[in-house]
């Protein structure tokens, strides 16, 4: 009796302990988000949250004039280094130069389509550890 008394004891903090490191380890889950390719990296910052971590891993991303990236305010992607993590524009990304540079003051009047990102409304984002290449497209 003591024995399955102990047992039943044993299991019940086992269970309330796995559904409290459930819960804790979604808690750090929901702000980190490791990608590997374009389309878990497009995921990840177009479908994410307001001060998201995303770690984007080696490797080249190249994203096409449909998978502009829209990061959220404090949203931080960071790369995995300079030469090792590379986002470009696919060669078929041909925007043209309408609307810039002359009315990049009046943001209803610039092309939004030759950027990889578009800011719009957000504070404190941040992008680091890796190149951007993108011959066709302004500030790249």
């Amino acid at each position: 009796m003591k024995k399955n008394f102990a047992f039943m004891v044993y299991a019940i903090l086992f269970i309330i302990n796995s559904i409290t490191l459930k819960s804790y380890a979604q808690t750090l889950s929901y702000g980190e988000v490791q990608v590997k390719t374009v389309g878990e990296l497009i995921n990840a910052v177009n479908g994410g949250n307001p001060g998201d971590l995303i770690l984007i891993f080696p490797g080249v991303y190249e994203l096409d004039s449909t998978q502009q990236l829209i990061p959220k305010s404090g949203m931080t992607i960071k790369g995995s280094g300079m030469g090792l993590t590379t986002l470009t524009a696919a060669s078929t990304w041909n925007p043209g130069l309408k609307g810039l540079p002359a009315n990049e003051q009046d943001v209803n009047k610039v092309n939004q389509q030759p950027y990889l990102f578009k800011l719009e409304s957000i504070k404190d984002f941040t992008i680091s550890d890796m190149t951007f290449t993108a011959t066709k497209l302004h500030g790249a």
